[in-house]
């Protein structure tokens, strides 16, 4: 039996397997909100995690969610200092090979945050 927020412990964890699983079984509601009113995004955006990012992402999660303080999954990452979830999800994707990302997106972001008291 899946328990509920399953999405949410693969997502804060390395388990970007789990979550293709778990979203293909389609027994799972890609935008669950935990007490907090985040979603699995928003938990992967927390601890840094491109590779389940990507994997909710394709998977369909709505990016547009907002949790109870009115934050996004990128707000979220932004406000944890997790540079690679900020590059990701504001470039959408890694570079790809040859291309070098923005390498001032994540401190923009965070230099942000901490400008406006996060």
């Amino acid at each position: 039996e899946i328990q509920p927020l399953s999405l949410h412990t693969a997502a804060a964890a390395q388990e970007s397997g789990a979550i293709r699983w778990l979203l293909a079984s389609g027994r799972v509601d890609p935008n669950e909100k935990d007490k907090h009113g985040g979603t699995a995004l928003h938990a992967a955006a927390h601890v840094n995690r491109v590779a389940n990012l990507r994997a909710l992402i394709e998977g369909g999660v709505d990016e547009s969610i907002l949790n109870k303080l009115g934050h996004s999954a990128l707000e979220v990452a932004s406000r944890s200092r997790a540079h690679k979830s900020v590059d990701y999800l504001t470039n959408k994707g890694p570079p790809t090979p040859g291309e070098e990302a923005d390498p001032g997106t994540a401190e923009r972001m965070v230099g942000k945050s901490t400008a406006a008291g996060g």
